[in-house]
């Protein structure tokens, strides 16, 4: 995080270890709780120790202090020290030292929050302590609800956006049922992107890098019509080369090919009145889905006619070697296209404040997927999805008075989906016959969401405040779909539709405890909804699935020590999880299925604790841990296994990051600036089954970053590597034994490095 030091500095705009899979025998228990408890102590007391000689140090006050960090997690403006709400929060400055310019690059930098995909990249899985869902099909909703600019991004190709001309990050732990509504069940993550100014500036970013990596953005803003009218301008491109060879034609998979730009309008319509429009555009034509088979010894379809005996390698399979060596046949490619506008109204009247939030998006993403990776065309998937979403919110914040703060509002999403899928099995034509052997689902989706909410804060005297929150939505869906089977000759043309509604009241209590006004402890009540849906990809006739709700209950602390030099902030929850929606892929007559089902219940207990300090000659130390025990409490899955006891998807035992930031004046050549990072997670299962096969197992990463900024501040030039040690880590696995005869896998990046070149104007 910056520091006022640096902020008066002028700043700019600011395989050495390999992973292995454990086996099935220690998938629990490789780091115990108990022991990394034994961490938490030790790290407060290091901080401390090294930011006690600065409290009594000659230094003025200011030369060594934590900035303060506003936010918006309870939709106005605040202190985040003074929000009774776990939370994570990166600023402009650390994403930008830190590489981060898309939404998985959050994981490294937030412990507790553990962000993949399904082998798409536009596909994002997020879980926030232990909740999420691996299922993204157009019928379903995420757990985590991504919000840009205070609207609501609703599917999973939406969100992954490049994070250019960013304010900040925040990440919200927890249900955030109250204020945020549907499917922020498992948290909620609020993108600020930058705001006009008065001020005539202009930045502009050139980055190149390993892979070819070649990408710019930049940004202008200023006064348009004498500080009536303010504007902001901002673009970003990058193309970069894949990860990954393909000996099958000798090119590159996982390559990325991107820009797009956004505009924001700051116009004073009165006194007391002012309109914000933004707009925003992106486009994408990346290859993706690079997965790479396991062997397994399994035959294809089961062995079946006419596959008995026949596996993946005899049909092209290549054995795993090297992670980022594939072998084939077709190249995966997405195309997507995002727009968006939203204009948001800020009325003052007398001592209450209203704000108008209007908004349009829509979504248009294809893609061409090589399932079976391998050289013979056994299973290929195509998807076509077009997407509209508009939302309407109005809220009222009452006085700041000395007793009491309150906020009221209502909510409004409508969402159209229609979405074509193809499951295509060419390889049955060598052994059939000519003929269209395919799947195809046509689907449409509707969804209408109506809310009201309601929250205050209520001074109880003696430095207690208590906190009270209710809303109240309901929702209905409608769903339809029609589906072909061509040569298969399994299914005909059925057709199927269904429409459901649910209603829910999602209540929090909390109070809070000053006993300084450096210090406020937390305890509240919470609970979440997710809605629930239906499986648009599965191939038999299903209806769906219904809502899941979570009960969260947290204890937190923050905290600023020795003249806000030390800041440490710590939390701890249990969570009772019903109806928790779970994705399993099975086989029906040779078909895969991928069903989403209710699990009985699930629980969750963990803990938090960030640490960052101001320290003496230029350091400053950010380190976070994450604990997490998830666990299904009773569930038989989709396929009939009884996975009761197992560990959740993606809810790794223990995640922790640690930052050291260095400052030097090196007077006429400027300012050094390095940045160094560490981060590690223990394992994680991608599926409910626990298979080890089916697992990453605990890895680290280490980044950094040399950087030398001008005299005037008006330059910067940096060094930077991620993944320094080249670990080799899975970002997902599929499970194809019963179908393909191989486990599929796919990687996340590989070491990188480059060059950065920023320009202020």
């Amino acid at each position: 995080m910056t520091t006022a030091a640096l902020s008066n500095q002028h700043r700019c705009d600011s395989t050495a270890i390999r992973s292995k899979n454990l086996p099935d025998d220690s998938a629990k228990g490789q780091y115990g709780l108990g022991d990394v408890y034994l961490w938490l102590p030790a790290c407060v007391m290091v901080v401390m120790a090294f930011a006690l000689p600065v409290a009594g140090a000659d230094a003025p006050r200011d030369a060594f202090r934590l900035d303060p960090i506003e936010v918006t997690a309870e939709k106005v403006i605040a202190d985040s020290q003074d929000t009774g709400i776990s939370m994570f929060v990166i600023e402009a400055s650390d994403l930008m030292s830190s590489g981060v310019t898309r939404l998985p690059d959050l994981a490294l930098q937030t412990p507790g929050v553990a962000i993949g995909n399904n082998g798409n990249p536009s596909s994002p899985e997020i879980f926030i302590r232990g909740v999420g869902t691996t299922d993204i099909s157009s019928a379903s909703d995420l757990s985590a609800a991504i919000y840009l600019d205070g609207v609501y991004l609703s599917r999973p190709e939406a969100i992954v956006l490049d994070l250019y001309d960013i304010e900040r990050i925040e990440v919200l732990r927890g249900p955030q049922g109250t204020l945020y509504g549907r499917n922020a069940i498992g948290g909620a993550i609020n993108i600020v992107s930058k705001s006009p100014a008065a001020a005539s500036t202009a930045v502009h970013r050139l980055t190149y890098g390993n892979y070819d990596l070649f990408r710019t953005s930049g940004a202008v803003n200023g006064s348009i019509i004498d500080d009536l009218l303010l504007g902001r301008g901002s673009y970003y491109f990058v193309d970069q080369d894949g990860y990954t060879r393909n000996i099958y034609d000798g090119e590159h998979r996982g390559d990325t090919d991107s820009f797009g730009g956004r505009g924001s309008f700051n116009l004073t319509l009165a006194d007391n009145m002012d309109l914000l429009l933004n707009l925003d555009f992106s486009r994408d034509r990346p290859s993706s889905n690079v997965y790479k088979p396991i062997q397994s010894g399994d035959s294809i379809f089961g062995g079946g006619f006419p596959f008995a005996g026949v596996n993946a390698t005899s049909l092209g399979h290549i054995e795993p070697g090297d992670n980022f060596v594939v072998n084939h046949d077709r190249k995966s490619r997405e195309s997507r296209d995002i727009y968006g506008v939203s204009s948001e109204v800020n009325w003052a009247v007398e001592d209450v404040s209203i704000v108008s939030l209007t908004a349009f998006r829509s979504l248009d993403f294809e893609t061409v997927n090589d399932v079976d990776g391998i050289s013979i065309g056994l299973l290929d998937f195509y998807s076509d999805l077009e997407q509209h979403q508009i939302s309407q919110e109005f809220r009222i914040a009452g006085p700041d008075s000395d007793r009491v703060r309150w906020l009221t509002g209502l909510y409004f999403f409508a969402e159209e989906t229609d979405n074509d899928s193809t499951t295509d099995f060419p390889a049955l034509s060598l052994v059939l016959g000519p003929g269209d052997y395919s799947a195809t689902n046509f689907t449409e989706s509707a969804t209408r969401s109506y809310a009201a909410f309601g929250h205050c804060h209520v001074d109880l005297g003696a430095g207690f405040e208590g906190v009270f929150g209710l809303r109240y939505t309901y929702e209905q869906k409608s769903y339809e779909i029609r589906r072909i089977t061509n040569d298969l000759g399994t299914y005909g043309i059925p057709q199927n539709r269904e429409r459901k509604s649910w209603d829910a009241v999602t209540p929090k209590v909390g109070l809070n405890y000053r006993p300084g006004n450096d210090v406020i402890v937390y305890g509240l009540i919470s609970r979440g909804f997710k809605s629930g849906g239906f499986n648009s990809l599965q191939q038999s006739d299903q209806a769906g699935f219904g809502p899941e709700y979570l009960t969260a209950y947290e204890i937190g602390m923050k905290s600023q020590w020795f003249d806000d030099r030390l800041r440490v902030n710590a939390s701890t929850f249990f969570y009772d999880h019903d109806d928790l929606q779970v994705q399993t892929l099975v086989t029906t007559n040779g078909t895969p299925d991928t069903v989403t089902t209710n699990a009985a219940e699930a629980e969750g207990v963990g803990a938090e604790i960030e640490i960052q300090g101001v320290l003496p000659h230029g350091l400053e130390v950010t380190t976070g841990i994450a604990l997490l025990d998830a666990e299904y409490k009773t569930f038989t899955n989709a396929a009939g296994i009884d996975v009761s006891g197992n560990t959740t998807k993606r809810s790794p035992e223990l995640s922790t990051s640690f930052i050291l930031d260095y400052t030097r004046n090196l007077h006429r050549l400027g300012t050094l600036l390095v940045r160094g990072e560490y981060y590690y997670q223990s394992k994680i299962y991608f599926t409910e089954t626990n298979e080890g096969v089916l697992s990453q197992g605990g890895f680290h990463q280490v980044n950094a970053r040399l950087a030398l900024l001008s005299p005037e501040g008006r330059v910067q030039v940096a060094l930077f590597g991620k993944n320094l040690t080249d670990e080799e880590t899975i970002n997902v696995a599929f499970d194809f034994r019963d179908l393909l005869g191989d486990v599929l896998r796919t990687f996340n990046p590989p070491r990188t490095y480059g060059v950065e070149l920023e320009i202020l104007y």
